[in-house]
């Protein structure tokens, strides 16, 4: 049977350990692989065309002034509290986790090209943060977006905070509206960034009184689990999605049929590939385009979050993890995990989007021996 983990039932889990320490945690998020540094910023977007109320996390390559600016925390300070709560651990229980981003920085330009992020299943944006700011310090502007009504929790600007219980559905056929609503959602975001009146919020994009234009014609889309099958759909939908990554999601919809033309990259856990998962199976055989098959030795679904990369920071810190939590995460290093991900799905959208060659791609790598080819 396919693999769709609701990982949001696991945050209670994962937040119970933190019981084992009663001093001060502080935890960051691992160093930046690339050349630039990063700028981030989230924001609140409604619009008359989509009634649902979408928060979304910007990453970008920021510009030289970034150093004034201080480094983002992974989460703001409701969403904190609520995996604090969910865990049973008082109010101010002191931990806190930082990004490698400098919030508000300015954009140091707008001729990156721009990657839609859409999360799992019941997962929050906020647990995507390390992979976005690493393809933002390659040289992407990252867009990750938290879909209502199947987001664990969302906290909005003006204090709202909305969370719900996700359900297990059995049929993958339940799953369809939430696909169309999550394609709607990114068809949203992307139609938002050619709209000044929104994209003149992102720093550093007014300049001399003129607003620079993103580049929003030929834009990638990736996600994990239910947000891998998204961008499948929503590359189907929108000829603005010219190349998707899908980070060890079944595929759900008419798109497993119809199939498309489009460079389609998979990569799955361990455990996962397409003789065990029909849907894989029968999508690739409707893959007209370029194609690649890809899996990580000692990976688990949830190792394309960033749970493996807190764990093993909580680790680093000497708090015991249970050793089948860790399991239940991925065998493999969190660091090293990342930077498996980002490696592939550079190379992916380097290849399409900034006519790089793209030869991590080729073929097994001296680099990555975790990594094996399907093809």
């Amino acid at each position: 049977m396919a693999i769709l983990w609701h990982l949001a039932l696991l945050i209670p889990t994962f937040a119970t350990i933190l019981k084992f320490t009663s001093a001060q945690l502080e935890l960051q998020l691992p160093k930046l692989p690339g050349n630039y540094q990063v700028g981030t910023v989230a924001f609140e977007l409604k619009v008359a065309s989509n009634p649902r109320d979408i928060m979304a996390s910007f990453f970008y390559p920021a510009d030289r002034s970034c150093s004034n600016f201080p480094l983002a925390p992974a989460f703001p300070p409701a969403s904190l509290a609520y995996i604090a709560a969910e865990a049973g651990l008082p109010p101010g229980f002191p931990v806190t986790v930082t990004t490698q981003a400098h919030l508000k920085a300015s954009i140091s330009s707008t001729d990156f090209p721009i990657l839609i992020f859409s999360t799992g299943y019941g997962v929050s944006r906020l647990l995507y943060t390390a992979m976005a700011e690493d393809l933002a310090s390659l040289g992407y502007i990252v867009i990750v977006v938290d879909h209502p009504l199947d987001a664990s929790f969302i906290e909005y600007p003006d204090g709202r905070f909305v969370n719900i219980t996700v359900t297990n559905y059995e049929n993958f056929d339940a799953y369809i509206p939430f696909i169309d609503a999550r394609v709607q959602d990114v068809r949203t975001v992307l139609d938002s960034l050619s709209n000044t009146t929104f994209s003149s919020q992102i720093p550093g994009l007014v300049s001399r009184g003129k607003i620079q234009q993103l580049q929003t014609s030929k834009v990638g889309i990736l996600g994990h689990s239910l947000g891998g099958a998204t961008a499948a759909s929503a590359m189907l939908s929108d000829k603005r999605f010219v190349a998707g990554v899908n980070l060890d999601g079944s595929i759900i919809g008419n798109v497993t049929t119809i199939g498309l033309s489009k460079p389609y990259l998979i990569m799955e856990n361990y455990w996962h590939n397409r003789t065990y998962d029909a849907t894989w199976a029968e999508f690739w055989t409707h893959l007209r385009g370029f194609k690649r098959e890809i899996r990580v030795a000692q990976s688990q679904h949830g190792s394309y979050s960033d749970y493996l990369v807190l764990l093993d920071e909580l680790i680093a810190a000497g708090i015991p993890v249970p050793p089948e939590l860790k399991e239940g995460f991925g065998l493999i290093d969190g660091k090293r995990m990342l930077e498996i991900e980002s490696a592939y799905v550079d190379a992916f959208f380097g290849k399409w989007l900034k006519g790089k060659s793209g030869k991590l791609l080729d073929g097994p790598s001296k680099m990555f021996p975790e990594v094996t080819f399907f093809n």
